[in-house]
């Protein structure tokens, strides 16, 4: 049983015990359908909502800092990132892990949806004046509480307005802090540089260098800042020179040793 109301301009989906992953999908599908009704509310699309519900993380009350609070600040983030504690309690039950994909695709088809209906890149929101975007709630704990949830977090990155972002450049200073150099955190930071983005880039190139310079050996941090280049030349030649010059190295952190490497990339 779910009862769904509205508080505001809040979505409030209230349940028992989410015990399995029947139960999960029962709250899942009610999600999906006040998130239609958002959507058809108007261009400004912002999805507030609130999960509430008995469940437990291995037989223990779902902790605050699963959810990584540290990191997103003050009461009303805090507030707007609430449904994070649904979705962990969802991952770690048996199955549950299909369940939050199906949400996250789904939220990614509406992505996609709305982008084709618009004609321009749709800019959906869970809480607009806090900068939380749609399945941040979701995505940002998991992939920080287990790495399997790092593609996912990609994924829907490459969706997000991150002309507007936020919580992006913090979220992945913390996933490097908590893996440290991995395969799938060089695809984390591959995909940060390639997004159009406010402050990617300059977090790659600039701000994370010595933390990365810290993490591997020469050799190895050259090869990746080639990739990185790489990457981030094919993003933009379109739009801007190659190599870059020195008011784009500047902005974009391209400097020192990276000034050699984005030129013989851009010659």
């Amino acid at each position: 049983m779910i009862n769904v109301s509205r508080d505001g301009l809040v979505h409030v989906l209230q349940t028992g015990e989410v015990a399995d992953v029947a139960a999960a999908k029962v709250v899942v599908d009610a999600l999906k359908g006040a998130l239609a009704e958002a959507v058809k509310a108007g261009d400004y699309i912002e999805f507030r909502h609130r999960i509430v519900f008995q469940g437990k993380v291995n037989g223990s009350p779902v902790p605050d800092n699963a959810m990584h609070m540290d990191m997103v600040g003050d009461a009303q983030m805090a507030d707007a990132m609430a449904p994070g504690q649904f979705w962990l309690h969802v991952a770690g039950l048996p199955g549950g892990a299909d369940v939050v994909r199906d949400w996250l695709d789904h939220v990614d088809a509406v992505y996609v949806a709305e982008t084709e209906k618009l004609g321009f890149e749709a800019e959906l929101w869970e809480a607009g004046e806090v900068g939380l975007q749609l399945g941040e709630s979701a995505v940002m704990p998991l992939m920080l509480q287990d790495a399997e949830w790092i593609d996912a977090y990609i994924r829907l990155m490459e969706r997000w307005d991150l002309g507007h972002e936020v919580n992006q450049g913090p979220t992945i200073d913390a996933a490097f802090t908590r893996y440290g150099w991995t395969e799938a955190v060089e695809r984390l930071l591959i995909a940060r540089v390639v997004v159009d983005s406010q402050h990617g880039a300059e977090q790659v190139f600039d701000a994370m260098r010595g933390r990365l310079s810290a993490a591997m050996d020469d050799n190895a941090l050259n090869a990746f800042y080639r990739k990185a280049l790489a990457a981030f030349h094919e993003a933009t030649k379109d739009f801007m020179e190659w190599p870059p010059n020195d008011d784009s190295a500047a902005v974009f952190g391209i400097t020192g040793p990276l000034r050699n490497l984005a030129a013989e990339i851009g010659a």
